[in-house]
């Protein structure tokens, strides 16, 4: 075993990470597209690739490490088509993404989110006709009562309410 760098970062989680509105938003799909949490990974793992020689590193031999949630995002990355090209090895303790709490279908996402929405008080009926109203009444909604909300919104068993949605893009 060489010289390590070890270099960290962090994203968004939870329903500010995840939260995944777009199909039933037409038009606004980028006001919760979900999967945000694993697009701001990837934005740092370009930006370390870039600059890994400022560290003294080699950009060519960047190995991920993930445990548990970390684990799964580790898997994503390594699967995703966004990343293709930025990591070569990934070490993975603990989870992966065929681990039923480490993802979720499109369906399953868009219920949970409904979910909290309403549980914010903010009417998801709304969604498609008047997505700005929502999204509006969403972002004055105090960061910490969503954050909370979001598992008062869900009773899922082994599973979380905010997890990698299976997109198409992101996930394929």
């Amino acid at each position: 075993v060489g010289n390590v760098i070890v270099a960290s970062f962090q994203y968004r989680v939870g329903a500010f990470g995840f939260l995944h509105l777009s199909p039933v938003m037409p038009g606004f799909e980028e006001e919760a597209p979900g999967n945000v949490g694993l697009w701001d990974q990837a934005l740092a793992l370009r930006w370390l690739k870039e600059n890994a020689r400022a560290f003294g590193g080699n950009p060519e031999w960047m190995t991920l490490f993930g445990e548990s949630a970390g684990s799964s995002s580790v898997n994503a990355q390594l699967m995703s088509p966004v990343t293709r090209g930025l990591v070569k090895r990934g070490m993975m303790q603990s989870g992966t993404m065929n681990a039923p709490w480490s993802h979720m279908t499109s369906e399953k996402a868009v219920e949970i989110g409904k979910a909290l929405v309403n549980d914010c008080n903010c009417n998801a009926s709304l969604l498609p006709e008047n997505p700005q109203a929502v999204m509006a009444c969403m972002r004055q909604v105090d960061a910490k009562t969503i954050s909370v909300q979001q598992w008062n919104s869900y009773s899922g068993i082994l599973s979380f309410p905010s997890a990698p949605t299976i997109d198409g893009a992101f996930l394929p």
